[in-house]
């Protein structure tokens, strides 16, 4: 909003559009997006003029407005808020176009024949289109980078699932390798990224931030099982945070997410070890449950509405697995009960034999 009313100030002195390099703001976007803001209140002020019958003054707000669409299909904007904020120029030329018309109907010939006489192309430039092609170009460079980004961190999303595949069906070793080349492929595409100058937001927030959520809850996962510590022993060994902070770029956010996800994957192993008739392994994953879900009530302030919905969903693993426990428990008293019926029947048995 700032750069646009700049913009906006600077044209009702000139009749110009102020150049890009005049502005100390180093995201591009953030100018295109103030440009676009311009033009919304150029429109405003032509039907202020309008209502004047200053035709010439409206048909100065549509040359400014046609050359800087003009301007913009230079780029290739991604489906965004750029893409979305210059959808709504074309409304904008059209109304300005409309009232120079509607104005040309009631004013004199004499008053309009001037505006009309020369072609638009013949008209004085109002900007300096060529800071428009360096950005366009610097745009279409950021993007490729994205792209690269986003391939590179796709492929880091698929080992660290393959990963948690082979945790589940004990394939250590090959799950550690697989992480690891995760880990550093991690590293990689934020060292490249920075060097490129790709904002963090944009970042931790897209695909990359998805692998390192990804990555985080396999960690964790291998770790967990690797670990013999149990409530019993001194506390259900997690994963701190600072562990992957030192290992990878990653933010808090990023790994609740994958801490949230994680109870997921001890759920299905929880699951396989009741199969199994474990029942201490199945105690430890729900107290390991319950433990993640304390600390995570604790902070559901602050949370986002992703990890609430996760949250929601570990509740309904804690029910299972309390549903699991009770009935390995049963199992085991039935299997004690039978136990004790035979071991009665034995004495009986000895008592008959001794009379």
């Amino acid at each position: 909003s700032f750069i646009g009313m700049e913009l906006f100030i600077y044209f009702l002195k000139t009749g110009m559009l102020q150049n890009r390099r005049e502005f100390h703001v180093e995201d591009d976007t953030l100018y295109l997006l103030g440009v676009i803001q311009f033009c919304h209140e150029v429109e405003t002020y032509a039907l202020g003029r309008a209502i004047l019958l200053d035709i010439k003054s409206v048909y100065i707000c549509k040359i400014i407005v046609h050359e800087l669409i003009s301007c913009f299909m230079l780029f290739n904007f991604r489906n965004g808020i750029l893409r979305k904020r210059y959808d709504s120029l074309k409304y904008v030329l059209k109304k300005m176009e409309n009232k120079i018309y509607e104005l040309s109907v009631v004013l004199k010939e004499e008053e309009t024949k001037s505006l009309f006489s020369n072609s638009p192309d013949s008209q004085p430039k109002r900007m300096e289109s060529s800071d428009f092609e360096v950005m366009a170009k610097a745009m279409d460079e950021q993007n490729d980078q994205r792209e690269a980004v986003i391939k590179s961190a796709r492929d880091v999303l698929k080992n660290a699932k393959r990963a948690i595949y082979d945790l589940h069906r004990a394939k250590t070793k090959s799950a550690i390798t697989q992480l690891e080349n995760c880990a550093e492929s991690c590293r990689r595409i934020a060292a490249d990224a920075k060097k490129v100058g790709y904002p963090s937001h944009e970042l931790f927030s897209g695909m990359y931030g998805e692998c390192a959520e990804e990555l985080c809850e396999a960690y964790l996962f291998l770790n967990w099982l690797q670990s013999s510590k149990t409530p019993e022993e001194g506390g259900i060994f997690i994963s701190p945070f600072s562990e992957f902070k030192g290992m990878i770029e990653i933010t808090a956010q990023q790994y609740i997410g994958g801490l949230s996800d994680f109870t997921g994957e001890i759920g299905r192993y929880g699951v396989a070890q009741a199969t199994a008739r474990n029942q201490d392994e199945v105690r430890r994953v729900l107290d390991t449950m319950m433990e993640i879900q304390f600390y995570l009530r604790e902070m559901r302030a602050i949370l986002p509405n992703k990890t609430l919905k996760k949250l929601f969903a570990m509740g309904k693993n804690i029910e299972k697995m309390k549903y699991l426990l009770y009935e390995q428990v049963l199992l085991e008293s039935r299997k004690s009960m039978k136990l004790s019926e035979a071991e009665i029947l034995d004495e009986k048995e000895e008592q008959s034999e001794n009379a």
